[in-house]
């Protein structure tokens, strides 16, 4: 069985890390010069999107590997 907590944070954190790295990118784009929060908040919601998406492969291969094995 599919743990949906799991599935629905990650999905939540992809969400919300590429919406705040859109956002800040458009407004460093949009400004004459890049704040230094701006290029800190890029950086950390690469690295919170990137966490997400390997949790959730994480997650999904792990679930359908186990349902696999014991069949």
């Amino acid at each position: 069985m599919l743990n949906t907590i799991i599935i629905v944070a990650t999905s939540m954190g992809i969400v919300a890390f590429s919406g705040l790295g859109y956002l800040s990118m458009y407004d460093t784009a949009n400004t004459t010069y890049a704040s230094w929060l701006d290029v800190y908040i890029i950086f950390a919601c690469g690295v919170g999107f990137g966490v997400s998406l390997l949790g959730l492969y994480d997650h999904l291969v792990f679930e359908y590997v186990d349902s696999k094995e014991y069949k």
